[in-house]
């Protein structure tokens, strides 16, 4: 016990030690250094505003107009508003004829007032332009006119009521959170090309977003109330998750080729929600709801001229539109999983057109289901309850449809032309026939269930009208007569089987091939192309 406690005081008189050397040291330190302050007042050292970023007030002094101008900037440089400014009669309110140019509104507002022309403009093109954070209004002429001026940003501003447009931005813009209220036109883009705005608003003007030149991305971008169309997109354009909403005219015109449409959404407009006009466009999850509902009706995707070449249309919908969910003209455009409900004509309205249309919904429309030219193909899609029918193919047919079901069309389910191919198809309720065709077509291993519901015997399942026909495995139950051939020669109808309809197969005309009736409710026959019948 006593050792322990004499190593513990020797080990605490050790510490005790240690500590009085390091207090002398810190104290030799510490009483080192200079007692006296420096001679003179104390000078800050920090870096004030301006020679972080030096800037300038824009004012009658630091920037004097001219004959054209109230304020003229001709320095390259960061200038900023101290207050309101107000424009005058025949003059633009800022002139700025230097390149590499800043100008911060800080929150004020630039208000044009009678005879004035335009808020902020460039006499002659310039490049490397910033104007930000304010409001710019009342303007006789534009809000902002930069011309062909190149590499601008505009950002957080709102310019109203300006007699011509909100922005003419230049080349190669830069717009973000722009809103352009109640002017001639929101933004004029006819110079713009290589640009992007995010998050702008066109409220109550003429045009949204008009007439772009190429290549100018929309993103996040809101066109409402316009008396025109929302946006207008050209070659090479992309608008992603862009709304129109209650214009005048159309809701989104791409007006050049390539261009891409993504997650859009026009709703209430006037005329149609989208228009294509060139080849080659690609449409996805766009969304066009309660379009042309006006005296003259419009569908809720239109392509014009060669606007259906090569368009692709992914995951689109259109519903409760005036017209056709899809009015499309002459070309090859395709359909992947859209949706056509409840508009005021045809689900795709496409007599010309040849198109491709899988694994779509076509439902509760006026007219047809479809209505499509020849050499089309419909696969693994849904046409139901249509009012005017399921599916006509015009022209010479020449059509392919396949794992489909046509069910409960008021009309005729399906009206296939000559030389179509049928497969896998569930064809039930329809209110005439099932199927009518002509010659040199194929109906194999389809569902036909008690089609023909009109008044009177006469919309037999299967309907042909010439010769050359392939009707094979098939299985038909209920309604009107089974089969139907009323003309030609020359087809096979083998291993069907037809189950209570009101005549099987009695109306199939002599000199085309018939394989036997069986009328065995067992289904047993020693002959693998017997037809049934029971």
């Amino acid at each position: 016990m006593s050792h322990d406690i004499r190593s513990e005081r020797r080990f605490s008189g050790l510490v005790a030690t240690a500590a009085v050397a390091v207090v002398s040291v810190l104290g030799t330190l510490i009483v080192a250094g200079p007692l006296d302050p420096p001679v003179g007042p104390i000078a800050p050292t920090h870096k004030t505003l301006s020679d972080v970023e030096p800037r300038v007030a824009i004012n009658a002094t630091n920037t004097p107009g001219d004959s054209s101008s109230v304020f003229r900037i001709t320095q390259r440089g960061s200038y900023y508003l101290t207050g309101n400014l107000a424009g005058a009669n025949g003059k633009n309110t800022i002139e700025i004829e230097a390149d590499e140019v800043t100008v911060d509104l800080n929150g004020f507002s630039v208000i044009g007032g009678i005879g004035s022309l335009d808020g902020v403009n460039t006499p002659v093109s310039r490049r490397g332009i910033t104007i930000r954070n304010g409001t710019i209004r009342q303007h006789g002429g534009s809000g902002i006119f930069l011309g062909a001026t190149n590499t601008v940003r505009l950002e957080d501003l709102t310019l109203s009521d300006n007699a011509l447009d909100g922005a003419w931005p230049g080349i190669n813009a830069t717009l973000a959170r722009v809103k352009a209220v109640n002017n001639r036109d929101g933004f004029n883009l006819s110079l713009t090309v290589s640009s992007t705005l995010t998050d702008c608003t066109s409220l109550d003007n003429g045009s949204g977003f008009k007439a772009p030149g190429n290549s100018v991305n929309f993103m996040r971008c809101i066109a409402h109330g316009n008396s025109s169309n929302g946006f207008e997109v050209s070659y090479g354009g992309r608008a992603v998750d862009c709304v129109a909403f209650s214009n005048g005219g159309v809701g989104f015109m791409a007006l050049g080729e390539r261009a891409i449409l993504e997650g859009c959404n026009a709703e209430s407009n006037t005329k149609e929600g989208f228009v294509l006009t060139s080849y080659d466009n690609t449409l996805a999850r766009c969304v066009a709801r309660g379009n042309g509902h006006g005296s003259t009706k419009y569908s809720g995707f239109r392509t014009v001229g060669g606007g259906a070449t090569n368009s692709v249309f992914t995951e689109c919908v259109s519903i409760f539109n005036g017209k056709a969910g899809f009015e499309l003209a002459a070309g090859r455009p395709s359909l992947a999983r859209c949706e056509a409900l409840d508009n005021g004509g045809e689900g795709v309205l496409a007599p010309n057109a040849t198109v491709d249309v899988r694994d779509s919904r076509l439902e509760a429309n006026t007219l047809r289901g479809m209505d499509l030219g020849a050499g089309s193909v419909v696969e693994s899609s849904a046409i139901r309850s249509n009012v005017g029918g399921g599916i006509r193919i015009n022209g010479n047919g020449n059509a392919v449809i396949r794992r489909s079901q046509i069910i409960s069309n008021g009309a005729i389910g399906m009206s296939v032309g000559n030389g179509s191919v049928v497969e896998d198809c569930l064809v039930a309720t329809n209110v005439n026939q099932g199927l009518v065709g002509s010659t040199l077509s194929i109906v194999r291993r389809c569902t036909f269930d008690t089609n023909g519901t009109a008044v009177g015997n006469n919309h037999p399942n299967i309907s042909l009208s010439g010769g050359g026909n392939l009707v094979e495995d098939n299985y038909i139950f209920n309604g009107d007569s089974g089969i139907v051939i009323t003309s030609g020669g020359g087809s096979i109808v083998r291993r069907n089987i037809c189950n209570a309809t009101a005549n099987n197969y009695g109306g199939i005309v002599p000199g085309n091939r018939v394989a036997t009736i069986n009328t065995s409710s067992t289904l047993v026959s020693t002959n693998s192309n017997d037809n049934f019948s029971y």
